[in-house]
């Protein structure tokens, strides 16, 4: 077993003076589960170090040969063709080629038993990546990639990263949990923190969305699985628009409603665009600090190209400043008042004058 060495896509040379036995380590055969088919050159074929030589398939997977080091073929084991399942009963006796090893050096770049051991242990001890259905990568296809970057293993990869900064063991997580499992824990983290209102401000304030939208969004009549601009869909869509906007009418007692404009930011400059044509030669728009900027850029943007010109009425302490709000209007041919509720600051204004006025 001294003389035998490994690549990492788990490939074998039993050295036996200027020849060796190349096959598959038992590791990979019990990877592979029962072979049914072995892939073989020719008598006489040479090939360099990694180049693929053949290949094995199973009932599950079919994987790539890789040569050792630099060899020509001396022989190849014919007992495979009839009984392929020798691999898996003595995979390091069941040697698939025997080759001239052309030159020697190359099986100091190799791994030898106590390595190649720790490497597979490695492998165990971590989540296989080709368990995980979003990262496919089977074992040949990382050896493949390693090749491509001329280093053996992962870990060569990161050679240059001092030892005291690696992470020497494997990650300390648990089991892990079937959904439900893992609902009722963050169920119960959940419980553990208090219920508090959310005044963050910048744009985060807790959403509500009535248990009426998710009845009314089922209904064929506004939902179909047809492209937006079939009629079905769009009526459906024109419909409960018409609806939302004369709610908030209602309730609000304002003359014009919108929703259907997707984001805030641009709603704010259509608003404002609007108000402006409806006002006619009224350009001067007011915009609060207490505005998110990223609204108030999306504005600047719109009126950069309508003639519109944006005055920003200061804040006090988080708040507009009502009292210079009041003296901007003073000066007329206001078109449009920005203000947003709650504010950037998460703090809600009281603009019960305003309103009033």
């Amino acid at each position: 077993m001294s003389n035998i060495y490994y690549l990492p896509s788990h490939e074998y040379i039993r050295v036996e003076g200027a020849e060796g036995y190349v096959g598959i380590s038992e590791y990979a055969a019990s990877q592979l589960g029962v072979v049914t088919y072995v892939d073989t050159p020719e008598e006489g074929d040479t090939f360099a170090a990694g180049e693929d030589f053949g290949a094995v398939e199973s009932r599950k997977a079919a994987s790539d040969l890789f040569m050792p080091v630099d060899a020509e073929v001396l022989e190849v084991n014919d007992e495979l063709v009839d009984n392929p399942r020798l691999l898996n009963n003595a995979p390091l006796e069941a040697w698939i080629l025997k080759v001239r090893i052309e030159d020697p050096s190359q099986l100091d770049g190799l791994m030898d038993q106590k390595a190649y051991d720790e490497f597979v242990a490695a492998q165990q001890h971590c989540t296989p990546m080709n368990s995980h259905r979003y990262l496919p990568h089977t074992g040949e296809d990382i050896a493949r990639m390693l090749r491509c970057c001329g280093v053996t293993a992962v870990d060569d990869l990161y050679a240059d990263v001092p030892p005291q900064l690696r992470l020497a063991k494997g990650y300390d997580l648990p089991q892990g949990m079937s959904e439900p499992e893992l609902r009722g824990y963050f169920a119960a983290l959940g419980r553990l923190n208090r219920e508090m209102a959310c005044f963050a401000g910048a744009g985060f304030y807790r959403h509500y969305t009535p248990s009426a939208v998710t009845s009314i969004l089922s209904r064929s009549e506004f939902a179909t699985a047809y492209t937006p601009y079939q009629p079905e869909i769009s009526q459906g869509t024109l419909q409960y628009i018409f609806e939302y906007q004369s709610m908030m009418c209602a309730l609000t007692g304002m003359e014009v409603s919108n929703a259907s404009i997707y984001d805030g930011a641009t709603a704010t400059a259509e608003a404002v665009n609007m108000a402006v044509a409806s006002a006619r030669r009224r350009k001067r728009v007011l915009l609060s600090a207490t505005v998110a900027p990223a609204v108030a850029q999306v504005l600047a943007t719109y009126a950069s190209g309508a003639g519109i010109v944006i005055e920003v009425i200061p804040e006090d302490r988080g708040t507009t400043s009502i009292p210079e709000m009041e003296k901007m209007l003073g000066a007329g041919d206001v078109a449009a008042v920005v203000l947003s509720q709650p504010n950037y600051y998460g703090i809600v204004e009281d603009y019960s004058v305003v309103a009033d006025k």
